[in-house]
């Protein structure tokens, strides 16, 4: 697969719940996913956005096969979601990380954790130990490999369940709400875990936020409303599109925020970040 190849690929997916039946059986479907088409490229950072409801978390669960779309297809690592042979490889190469990291710890150990996706698939124990020492150093949790998962805080938490992923070495990350439940300190830790993992390791990143800080470094946002792909494009394209982002009730970050034409003053240009704040308040003193 080349660097710039199709790695995820979402071609008129529908996803519904409920009853598929006869005709009043099918009034109580709910379209969950309408229509979506997209493609997401190998060794990029891609954030989905949207309200509570609009299917984002539905579209994280049909990347690597956790359900199956009513219609259309899935290609995830160039395999169709829909054919069981290819399930367990897709599932090995796009991994899932959850919004709460209590629902993936199983072990009574850090190290342990971390080494049972590997021992599910027959890993010999060399390599296993190598590669969950290689996992647990890479998310900073090498110094808790003994430790009660319990005992650890939110942020360390998922820094764990990151690393259970990546011993499985995966060529793609989906994180579904996987800062929601953690503290400001914890996010950091996570997304700084993230996006080293994208530039320096090639590993494709498919981030699922409400929190708008969170996209500002991405390559592409994909915005969902309704269960359709509303719009797709670079950070600063979207948040330039202030009727969308009022009318899908969604927040600026921070920086975008303080910027926001106001008054009669417009900085000429949209603003994510305070370094870009910064920038921008250094060229009108200039």
């Amino acid at each position: 697969m080349t660097e710039t190849e199709k790695y995820i690929e979402f071609n008129n997916v529908t996803f519904s719940y409920g009853t598929q039946g006869d005709e009043t059986e099918s009034r109580k479907r709910k379209d969950a996913v309408k229509d979506v088409s997209f493609a997401i490229e190998k060794g990029t950072f891609v954030c989905i956005i949207g309200s509570n409801g609009s299917g984002k978390s539905t579209v994280a669960k049909l990347m690597n096969g956790l359900i199956l779309p009513t219609s259309g297809t899935v290609i995830s690592a160039g395999y169709d979601t829909s054919d069981d042979q290819n399930i367990w490889e897709i599932r090995r190469l796009v991994g899932m990380v959850f919004q709460n990291p209590d629902n993936q710890i199983i072990a009574t150990s850090v190290e342990e954790d971390v080494a049972f996706g590997l021992e599910n698939i027959g890993v010999p124990r060399e390599e296993m130990i190598a590669r969950v020492d290689e996992a647990l150093k890479m998310c900073g949790v090498d110094k808790y490999r003994h430790s009660e998962p319990h005992l650890l805080s939110g942020g360390q938490k998922q820094r764990v369940s990151i690393a259970g992923i990546l011993a499985m070495r995966p060529s793609c990350i989906v994180l579904d709400e996987s800062t929601a439940m953690l503290d400001p300190k914890g996010r950091k830790q996570v997304l700084d875990i993230v996006k080293k993992l994208n530039k320096e390791e090639n590993i494709t990143v498919i981030l699922i936020t409400h929190h708008m800080d969170e996209i500002v470094d991405a390559d592409r946002v994909l915005v969902m409303e309704k269960g359709e792909l509303v719009k797709a494009g670079t950070p600063v394209e979207i948040f330039s599109d202030r009727e969308l982002i009022s009318d899908l009730g969604l927040d600026l970050p921070p920086a975008a925020r303080v910027f926001e034409p106001e008054d009669g003053h417009d900085f000429g240009e949209t603003v994510l970040t305070k370094e870009q704040g910064v920038s921008v308040l250094m060229k009108k003193l200039v």
